[in-house]
């Protein structure tokens, strides 16, 4: 939380506990002065799902049972009917991408996945997410679904290195066709990510 004990630290000993935290490993800082040692504590991960659909419900069920804060997000105004959850996400918001993404915290915690296919939608909420650090973007669609999004995104003025970080088609290749299948690889690729990096 950026709280330091133990006395005013130095401007360097600030730098060296931010990289920790940025490093998200614990660590002795040695200083001339003595050692100091910053407490990394992770927060819990949070899965970010823009488009309330059915992969969206079973990806929320399987998001809780990993410990995952749930965020939905779909300006459709879909959520009227609540049957469609199993398991009801953290928080959901009848809003534009636009209108929440800015307040949440898209850091190496947040796993954003879009699901729409609605370039209106989808589109909107990976321009946001292409400026952010989460740790994982996905997006639903096949391989040319894809090709044709990154190239709107392209021509909104992204580099070919900027869009890579989106994972399109999304999931691990399990070869999915019902909607939990879906869920499940996508969850799979989700984990997989997280263990490499946090």
């Amino acid at each position: 939380n950026g709280k330091v004990l133990g006395g005013e630290p130095d401007e360097e000993l600030l730098q060296a506990a931010l990289k920790a935290w940025q490093q998200r490993k614990s660590q002795i800082i040695e200083r001339e002065a003595g050692n100091y040692f910053a407490l990394v504590i992770p927060r819990k991960c949070q899965l970010l799902i823009v488009g309330a659909a059915h992969i969206s419900a079973d990806l929320v069920h399987l998001a809780r049972q990993f410990d995952f804060e749930t965020i939905v997000v779909d300006p459709r105004g879909i959520f009227s009917n609540n049957t469609q959850f199993l398991t009801q996400p953290d928080h959901k918001y009848a809003k534009w991408p636009e209108e929440v993404l800015p307040d949440l915290p898209l850091d190496a915690y947040t796993f954003a996945v879009t699901l729409t296919h609605d370039p209106k939608i989808d589109d909107q909420a990976l321009k946001l997410l292409l400026r952010s650090e989460v740790a994982y973007i996905g997006s639903l669609g096949s391989s040319r679904t894809h090709a044709k999004r990154l190239a709107r995104l392209h021509k909104a003025g992204f580099t070919e290195e900027e869009t890579s970080r989106i994972h399109g088609p999304i999931g691990l290749d399990i070869h999915a066709k019902l909607p939990r299948e879906i869920a499940l690889s996508i969850m799979a690729e989700i984990i997989r990510i997280k263990n490499q990096h946090l």
